[in-house]
């Protein structure tokens, strides 16, 4: 006789251990229902949806992958439609027209799609910039209700620089940014978790690349979350003494000995008495060290640390300490940012490295102040490096700290279009000679072994 199939062994055991003794019959499994998902994490997925949608339309309507773009999920849809529909509402009734009658289908319709086919996150980040700028004039635009602050900001000239037929399309956008940025906030000790550096698929990567979108009022909220949960109230302040007197005398002597004058700089003083103190006074909102002047009758109540700091400034960028260098434009008298600084490409040894540690120590502090403490006009690309760690335009660069560099190399690509031109010819036009470069201290060097004794030929441009 042939055993009973398992489901009726599990409808009556009774029976089946009759005709099976031996055989122990099986119980019912059992398995607990999926505990409900956190609305935290619902949160974050609803975010991880609109950053999908934002970063897939940039700069054309397909993914990067090659797939269709993504859509904006349904509850952002419902939600930014709605604010749409209230901006509207508060439109008309300031100018006492009548509402659509399918406002909320004309609402979706906007939304679903970026405002341009070819719309990018730089179009977000010049909307934001007139809502931060229209927030300036009127603070009354700042917190309150949404839809009577965006339906006051003027889009009208944003969007004919767009090229966008109206305002309607970048208003409905920015609507949506406006509450993306809340979402933000709101999650950001969930979300803030990664940046670019070699995380690039991380939610935290993707976001670090949203924040041009995100509304200055939003930013420094989350900075000064950031500068809250970093604080180290209570840190043993340390002093350091300067002598003042000592720099001087080993500045005017700065050229029979370089290395004397380096070591007696108000920088290298500070650095080398506050290097291994300072990474915790740095991190409190009072400032990080106190200065004592040898042989000056002083007491620090705020003077003597300013004076020490405008020193060290001029140290970083004058003298045998230096670390700083002008941008080309400075030195070839175009361009913009002339009164810029950049790093020298030749302060690399350990020496100079621990002095720029230093130096970004002081930074730090001077972020968490309310007041500037240094004096400190460094080019865009460094503070974008310093920001991201990685530079996303190589051309914007040139153009900002090396005009004079990048029009030469629009030149050398013009002849390198060219099809008739000879080596002889390029050589006359004196454009270009060896494979050599200037870097931005101004030293020459070559781009390889031999370079400056080999001429560029035309077929290698």
């Amino acid at each position: 006789q042939q055993p009973p199939p398992p489901s009726v062994a599990w409808a009556a055991p009774a029976a089946a251990s009759q005709r099976a003794p031996t055989a122990s019959a099986p119980r019912p499994l059992r398995c607990r229902p999926a505990p409900p998902r956190p609305e935290w994490l619902r949160e974050c997925d609803s975010i991880v949806g609109i950053v999908d949608f934002l970063t897939g339309h940039d700069g054309s309507t397909h993914a990067p992958g090659g797939g269709p773009a993504p859509e904006l999920p349904a509850v952002w849809l419902e939600k930014a439609a709605g604010l749409v529909v209230a901006i509207n509402a508060e439109r008309a009734a300031s100018s006492g027209t009548a509402e659509a009658a399918n406002a909320a289908a004309e609402a979706r319709a906007l939304l679903k799609r970026p405002p341009s086919a070819l719309w990018s996150i730089d179009d977000d980040a010049r909307l934001v910039a007139a809502l931060d700028e229209a927030r300036e004039r009127h603070a009354s635009l700042l917190g309150g209700d949404h839809a009577r602050a965006l339906a006051r900001v003027s889009l009208s000239h944003v969007a004919t620089r767009l090229g966008l037929p109206d305002s309607s399309s970048a208003r409905a956008r920015l609507a949506l940014l406006v509450l993306f940025a809340d979402a933000v906030a709101a999650r950001a000790p969930l979300l803030w978790a990664a940046d670019a550096h070699g995380h690039s698929w991380t939610l935290g990567a993707r976001l670090a690349a949203l924040v041009p979108v995100l509304p200055r009022a939003t930013r420094r909220g989350l900075w000064d979350l950031a500068m809250l949960g970093s604080l180290l109230p209570g840190a043993h302040t340390p002093t350091a003494t300067l002598d003042r007197a000592r720099a001087a005398e080993e500045r005017v002597r700065a050229r029979e000995d370089p290395l004397g004058a380096a070591r007696a700089s108000v920088l290298v003083q500070l650095a080398s008495q506050l290097g291994g103190e300072i990474g915790h006074s740095v991190r409190q909102r009072t400032r990080p060290f106190r200065v004592r002047l040898a042989g000056e009758a002083s007491d620090d109540l705020g003077g003597p640390f300013r004076e020490a700091i405008a020193e060290a400034c001029l140290d970083l960028s004058s003298g045998a300490a230096s670390l700083l260098c002008p941008t080309p434009n400075a030195a070839s008298g175009v361009g913009a940012h002339r009164d810029a600084w950049l790093p020298k490409p030749a302060a690399a040894s350990a020496r100079e490295l621990r002095l720029f540690e230093f130096i970004g120590a002081l930074v730090g502090s001077a972020l968490r102040h309310d007041e500037p403490l240094m004096d400190l006009q460094l080019a865009p690309p460094v503070w974008r490096a310093l920001r991201s760690g990685v530079q996303t335009s190589s051309e914007l660069a040139l153009r900002e700290t090396d005009a004079a560099l990048l029009d030469s190399l629009a030149q050398l690509r013009a002849l390198g279009e060219s099809d008739v031109l000879t080596d002889a010819e390029l050589a006359s036009l004196a454009v270009v000679d060896v494979h050599t470069a200037n870097l931005s201290s101004g030293e020459e060097v070559e781009l390889f072994a031999a370079g400056a004794r080999t001429h560029v030929r035309a077929a290698q441009l």
